[in-house]
This record gives C-alpha cells, sequence and structure tokens, in this order.
C-alpha cells in the first residue's frame, strides 16, 4: 500500500504544475580569491568555475590561466 500512495503524491504534485511556469532565477556571483595548490609537476593552463544546482550544471569560460593572475574577467 506505501508505494501505491507514494505514487499518487507523484501525481498529484505534476497535476498541481499544469499550466504553470517555471521559475527562473538570475545571480551575480563576483570572485574575491582563488587559491590553488599547484606542485612543480602541475600548472594549470586554463581555469573555469563549475556552479551545480540539483541536476543543473553551469560552466563558464575557461580561462587563460597566468600565475599571477589577479583579476581574469577584465
Amino acid at each position: 500500500m506505501g508505494k501505491m500512495k507514494k505514487k499518487m503524491a507523484s501525481v498529484w504534485k505534476r497535476l498541481q504544475r499544469v499550466n504553470k511556469r517555471a521559475a527562473k532565477f538570475q545571480y551575480t556571483a563576483s570572485y574575491h580569491r582563488v587559491d590553488l595548490d599547484t606542485s612543480p609537476k602541475w600548472k594549470p593552463n586554463k581555469l573555469s568555475v563549475v556552479w551545480t544546482r540539483r541536476s543543473r550544471r553551469v560552466i563558464t569560460e575557461p580561462k587563460e590561466w597566468e600565475p599571477t593572475l589577479k583579476d581574469p574577467l577584465k
């Protein structure tokens, strides 16, 4: 009986979403500091940031990395 109840709950949730729009949010993020631990054998050549929320994933454009990089977005 528990499986049937669970299935009906998910069907009910779907019915409540009929004719409704998806919520969209816009965020602004600013990078204040990025620390990377490197070794003599490994140094990055590009850097990108990955933002994830549940099943969504947004990847920033890779920026060329310089050891003295201070503000790559300008």
